[in-house]
């Protein structure tokens, strides 16, 4: 058996999806000694997770982070996507800006990598092993 510490001042960070944060997991993550959530929010545009075949919406997402908040975690990170379909300039803005509203920790963003078994990967303009929205 191997035996290690662990700082007490370590930052020990569990990525979930917005469904995935109910009242019992976030209990037991806290308990597990996970001290920084990062939510899977990808966008606040419903149709636009809708397109990535998301199982969640942008109220869940919200509600996530409230719960997660109510619970007793004071480290959240959202992530999100730019480069999403359909996603403009005014809509990556409006993301930003509930993100924001938040007032989360840490926001990290990712650029939209598109690949042939993904749904939208039909819709891709460039139609090579990979593309970039």
């Amino acid at each position: 058996m191997i035996h290690y510490s662990i700082s007490s001042h370590a930052e020990i960070t569990l990525e979930a999806n917005p469904d995935d944060i109910n009242d019992v997991n976030l209990s037991l993550w806290l308990s597990a000694g996970i001290n920084r959530l990062s939510i899977g929010c990808q966008t606040f545009d419903d149709s636009i997770l809708t397109q990535l075949n998301r199982i969640h919406q942008s109220a869940d997402s919200l509600k996530a982070f409230q719960m997660a908040r109510d619970k007793g975690f004071n480290n959240i990170s959202i992530d999100l996507m730019f480069g999403l379909p359909d996603q403009d300039a005014k809509r990556w803005t409006k993301d930003l800006e509930i993100a924001c509203s938040l007032r989360p920790e840490h926001i990290s963003a990712y650029g939209l990598t598109i690949e042939d078994n993904y749904r939208i990967w039909k819709s891709c303009p460039k139609r090579s092993a990979k593309c970039s929205g």
